[in-house]
């Protein structure tokens, strides 16, 4: 079975080009311009698989907006996608007040900004311009297609090209659930140094406190009640992001005309450097706007789904002027101002401070109160409801456009006409936004008054219909958490599941008193006599929304004990549910939360058939649906989830026990709100999701817990293994550059190479070097690649740099072993490259095994049963194989319902995909085996060939050795055996082997004479002869060996070697030979009649004297030769020598020559008789200055 596992790990393995692109989306930043398209930058982010990049058909516009739109479409390979159609960027909406009103003005500007997310393997976008025919900035309908280049790519978690964004600070205000469905708010700071980062926080709180309606109305002067807000806040994301600017405040320039600056200087511009570029406009009317493309940088920072359609940001800029601009997606408000409380002023910290901050009257035009909030529900509507301004632009439309709070007739149905019918509108009254067309109210609506403290009722429901159009989940936070199983033991224990219960009361302005309230009752004068909603006081009150939310629990049919789930409304929320383990029983079950909105603010019936709103009706109605297993206590696996163990718990016990318990916890905001309720539970989280509070969600299918446990073992591999290979090359770069200092500075080998050593040494050493270079650049290629791969890729990058690190260990040391000749470095490499070269041979064979069986029967059928016990032993790990090569099932889909090929609780990938892995593999597999196999076999040959190199030479260093050796302890040829056994020559073997040494040998010896010379001294020690022989020689020697080497070259008795004696011990003993046997041929030395052993003697004995080779002895050479015949510490006297030589030296020339050497002998040996004789008669004792010459045999024998 583990072979039969490897062949499915390799084969999955071999499609590893599908995994070099990690399972990643692209976040794409796009400037629109009038003629063109461009990218500004692009980066990854996390793929979603729930959500929906794009469909297949054109969708079908439910209307026409009067300035354009933009489709954005992005290509893969083989197809065309559209990914959305929104309103040109182009267009802005500018607002300031004028004489206490509000005024503005529509605008399309030169350029504009969006921002979309495509398939990361998407390859180009193609933008078209639609606009109605008779539209006011009519664009031909272009369209342009742009390359998503890797120039424009940044890296994840910073911005820009040039200016990266590194100081942001990101903060989740609340969380209702996950980005992708949700609507999300980011609020980016603009203007604010770091010092007033407090004062940033003060206004997004306040801003959130505003749109929960949880201000406290009844002590603080509001300018607006912030319904529908206060009811679906719930269910929005809210983030900030702050950014700390160079400068405070916003920017106040001139035009060219010299109009503009702050309305208390008009004329003198005041420029800040504002993070943002935030600046009012140089009309009277101050509108105020922020860069979009900053806006939309720093706001990506939030974890918001970064699309105009489900996020709205929100630029605050610093300044206390009245202003706000919105785009599709993007606003623009100002702060108003603000002071440090005082925390002295009981009244003011209860009634208005906020974070440490309280706001003070804006600066132009004066008011009783600061206006941001009302900007902001305002600029909203422009921005995310598509609202249109209740008040004139001054400018006439010719088309006739269906606004949903606009309309070119006063007289035709018009959208709101429901309203109209109920009486709670009056008819079309003008003007709106262009002056031939007409709005719902005269005065009552925030689209239309500064001053309107509510929207109308048309502007109200179009509100709602936008939040819940991008709000695919009512119930928030729950527990257990959307996408697991919560597990429970088959008991009495009563445990509770449910909802956060924020949203189903329906909001705080709901549970306000009439009296809190009355204070923004609309006055007679602004609505028609007989409202319906008129009050006793004759006002008419603020629309609160008091529709029902309905919840019902329906309680599985089928558990073991039968109950009927309870039921909610808006008034009882009822968002829990208890029940124990015995209710159910053992099995899985489902218990589903229905959920009805019927708010008062959206007639359903007018909208469950319009293209644009149906989906927010739909979305209207929802449920929720928990999951629970129960098992019983003596379950192995999960008896230990009972109630009593999970309030054991603390934090610090469920983080030890995580892991090995399969343990999640509950959000605060749903535990905090029911007592009783397990803060800690044991659960099964679902394939494609991360059971808790991190959004976006990474899919466990295609990351999953492999991503966390691979940057775990990418952070052991940075601390540990990082530095060790440094060190370690580090280490292999200083020994070899020791050795290479060593090897330089010692003493070589005078025995030359054979030729066949020589140019094997050649040829390993030119392809140690290409495997060094070549592990260098696959370390090199693998680093620059790493941060572009998933983890599979990065597990291969890994895998590639430790084989290359292997691989430059192995040529380093082979390298060197063959620079240097020596026999151990290459034995080391060479048993390292066997290693190699048997691990490549057989990932080789492997590969071609796999080709060659890709239609073999019983080969697929290994496979495949290989697969379905991986599916039944190992369910995640295939899950995540699916989602990575993105296939589903081994042969057989499983979208067809053959689930023994499907792993379990794998719905995303065994639902997504139409290729089945092995069609994928095998494809795979036969596309990139060819080219992997010619790599391998050349990777092969290149490993055999070094191989058989590294091993030859060691092969033929021993041989020459062993030649070596052989050669010079061996008997020359001129030897006489008779007289010299085979057995007293070994034992001078070292003194013999010099002999053996042939000219250019003797000739080398001169230069490494320094070498061996260690200490300088211009002599040789018996220490550094052993050394000379070894190194010079290649034969080491005994102390007792090298004391014989001393003792027979040392020709002057100092007990060192000189120059000269050095030199004269590596004479060349065939020569020498020769030359003896020449001198001793000489007739006169015949006719001397000496014998010819005493004629050797005198010979070695003359020879041994002359130490510079002259042929010839001077004084101190007769001394010497006097002390070896004489064998006296001292020899005789310069007189008694020159005496001798005057007798010796028959033609005066001051030198003795071999041959009168020979005569003094004969006359020597003649007179010896004689004189001992008449010596011995007389008893006479020989004169001082007489000198007595006693021949001396070798052995001792006179």
């Amino acid at each position: 079975m583990a072979m039969k596992t490897f062949f499915l790990m390799l084969v999955l393995w071999c499609s590893m080009p599908l995994l070099t692109a990690e399972r990643h989306a692209k976040w794409i930043l796009l400037e629109i311009n009038e003629e063109k398209a461009n990218i500004i930058k692009h980066r990854d982010v996390e793929h979603r698989e729930d959500v929906d990049y794009g469909q297949w058909a054109e969708p079908t516009m439910s209307h026409t907006h009067e300035h354009g739109t933009v489709s954005i479409y992005y290509h893969l390979e083989g197809r065309t996608v559209h990914r959305t159609t929104r309103l040109d960027p182009r267009v802005m909406i500018y607002e300031g007040q004028k004489d206490g009103e509000l005024s503005g003005k529509i605008k399309k500007e030169d350029s504009g900004v969006l921002a979309v997310t495509v398939p990361h393997d998407a390859s180009h976008l193609t933008v078209v311009h639609h606009s109605p025919p008779d539209a006011r900035w009519k664009v031909s309908n272009k369209q342009h297609t742009l390359a998503i280049d890797e120039k424009f790519a940044v890296l994840a978690g910073s911005e820009g090209t040039q200016n990266q964004i590194t100081d942001a600070i990101p903060k989740t205000v609340q969380l209702a659930g996950d980005p992708a469905r949700h609507l999300n708010i980011v609020m980016v700071s603009g203007g604010f140094t770091s010092d007033e980062q407090a004062k940033f926080d003060a206004i997004v709180e306040m801003a959130g406190s505003f749109l929960s309606g949880e201000l406290n109305l009844g002590s603080m002067a509001v300018p607006a009640l912030p319904a529908p807000w206060d009811r679906y806040y719930p269910v929005v994301n809210v983030y900030s992001v702050f950014q700390p600017s160079k400068e405070s405040g916003t920017s106040f320039p001139l035009d060219r005309y010299g109009n503009g600056g702050h309305p208390s200087s008009p004329g003198v511009a005041k420029l800040v450097n504002n993070n943002l570029d935030c600046a009012y406009g140089t009309e009277n009317v101050k509108m105020l706007n922020c860069d979009h493309q900053k806006m939309l940088e720093l706001a990506s920072f939030s974890g918001a789904e970064m699309a105009d359609d489900q996020t709205v940001i929100v630029g605050v800029a610093n300044g206390g002027v009245y202003g706000g601009t919105a785009a599709a997606g993007k606003i623009s408000i100002y702060s108003g101002r603000w002071k440090a409380c005082d925390i002295t002023d009981l009244v003011q910290a209860a009634q208005k401070c906020k974070n440490g901050y309280t706001w003070l009257n804006d600066e132009y035009p004066t008011t009783q109160q600061n206006m941001f909030l009302n900007v902001l529900i305002h600029e909203i509507g422009h921005a995310q409801g598509e609202l249109s301004d209740e008040y004139s632009y001054n400018l006439d439309e010719p088309q006739k456009l269906v606004r949903f709070n606009c309309h070119w007739s006063s007289t035709l149905a018009v959208p709101w006409q429901h309203w109209i019918d109920s009486g709670e509108i009056e008819a079309p009254t003008a003007v709106c936004s262009y002056t031939n067309y007409f709005k719902p109210t005269a005065k009552r609506c925030l689209l239309g008054s500064g001053r309107a403290p509510e929207m109308c009722a048309a502007c109200a429901e179009t509100q709602t219909l936008a939040i819940m159009k991008q709000t695919h989940e009512l119930n928030g936070p729950r527990c257990p958490r959307s996408g697991e199983t919560l597990v429970i033991v088959e008991n009495d224990e009563e445990w509770i599941i449910g909802l956060r219960e924020k949203f189903f009361g329906g909001g705080v302005l709901m549970a306000k008193e009439r009296f809190v309230l009355s204070p923004f009752d609309w006055p007679a004068e602004v609505f028609p006599a007989g409202h319906k909603r008129t009050d006793a006081t004759g006002t008419l009150p603020l629309r609160i929304d008091r529709g029902d939310i309905a919840t019902a629990w329906a309680w599985p049919g089928n558990a073991a004990t039968q109950m009927t789930g309870p039921k909610g409304s808006i008034t009882n929320p009822e968002t829990y549910i208890k029940f124990t383990g015995k209710m159910l029983g053992v099995g899985e079950w489902s218990i589903v939360m229905d959920i009805t909105d019927n708010s008062e603010f959206v007639k359903k019936s007018a909208w469950e058939t319009n293209l644009r709103w149906a989906a927010a009706v739909k979305n209207m109605q929802n449920n929720a649906t928990f999951r629970i297993k129960v098992v019983k206590d003596s379950d192995s696996q999960w008896g230990h989830c009972t109630l009593a163990n999970m309030k054991r718990l603390d934090a610090a016990t469920f983080k030890s026990n995580q892991s090995s318990w399969s343990l999640n916890q509950c959000p605060n905001s749903v535990t905090g709100g029911k007592m009783g309720m397990a803060s800690y539970y044991c659960a099964i989280c679902d394939p494609g999701k991360v059971c808790n509070d991190s959004f976006p969600a990474k899919p466990f299918e295609a990351l999953g817990d492999l991503e966390a446990a691979y940057e775990a073992v990418e952070t052991k591999l940075i601390q540990l293994v990082l530095p060790m290979g440094a060190g370690a090359v580090l280490g292999c770069i200083l020994i070899g550059a020791f050795l290479t200092w060593r090897w330089r500075n010692k003493p070589h080998s005078v025995i030359p190479y054979p030729t066949v050593l020589v140019v094997c040494r050649l040829i390993l050493l030119t392809i140690q070097f290409i495997l060094l270079c070549a592990s260098i650049a696959v370390v090199a290629a693998a680093a620059i690649m790493y941060n572009n791969l998933n983890v599979y890729g990065k597990t291969l990058a890994v895998a590639a740099i430790f084989v290359a690190a292997f691989l430059y260990l192995v040529a380093f040391f082979g390298f060197l072993g063959s620079w240097q000749r020596s026999k151990p470095t290459l034995v080391i490499a060479g048993i390292l490259l066997l290693l190699l070269f048997l691990a490549v041979l057989g990932v080789t064979i492997v590969i071609f095994y796999i080709k060659s069986n890709l239609d073999n029967d019983t080969f697929v059928t290994t496979l495949q049963n290989a697969w379905i016990n991986q599916i039944e032993n190992n369910p995640k790990s295939m899950c995540r194989f699916q989602a990575e090569l993105s296939c589903t099932g081994f042969k057989e889909n499983c979208l067809l319902g053959l689930t023994s090929q499907c792993p379990k609780d794998c719905e995303v990938t065994n639902a997504k995909y139409a290729n089945t892995c092995w069609n994928l593999v095998k494809g795979q597999v036969s596309e990139y085996a060819g080219p992997i196999s010619s790599a391998l076999i050349a990777l092969v040959l290149v490993l055999f060939a070094a191989l058989f190199l590294n091993w030859a030479q060691c092969c033929l260093i021993r041989r020459r050795k062993m030649t070596i050796n052989n050669r010079l302890t061996q008997i020359p040829e001129w030897a006489d055996t008779n007289a010299e056994d085979e057995a007293k020559w070994a034992e001078r073997r070292a003194v013999n082997a010099l002999k053996n040494l042939n000219p250019r040998e003797a000739k080398a010896l001169k230069k490494e004479f320094q070498k061996i010379d260690k200490d300088s001294s211009g002599t040789l020690n018996v220490k550094e002869m052993m050394v000379f022989y070894k190194d010079v020689l290649e034969m080491p020697l005994t102390v007792a060996e090298a004391e014989d080497v001393f003792r027979m070259s040392d020709r002057d008795g100092d007990g060192t070697l000189n120059f000269n004696e050095f030199i004269l011990m590596h004479t060349n003993a065939d020569d020498e030979e020769k030359k003896k046997q020449q001198v001793l041929a000489d007739k006169r030395l015949v006719q001397l009649g000496i014998q010819s052993s005493i004629l050797d003697q005198m010979y070695d004995l003359f020879y041994t004297a002359d130490m510079d080779g002259s042929g010839k002895l001077q004084i101190d050479e007769m001394k010497l030769i006097f002390k070896k015949v004489m064998r006296r510490k001292s020899g005789p006297s310069d007189a008694q020598i020159q005496k001798f030589m005057e007798k010796v030296d028959k033609d005066n020339s001051g030198e003795v020559d071999f041959f009168e050497c020979c005569q003094l002998l004969k006359a020597s040996l003649a007179d010896n008789d004689s004189d001992k004789q008449t010596n011995k008669a007389n008893k006479i004792k020989p004169q001082e200055d007489d000198i007595a010459v006693t021949p001396v045999s070798e052995d001792g024998a006179e």
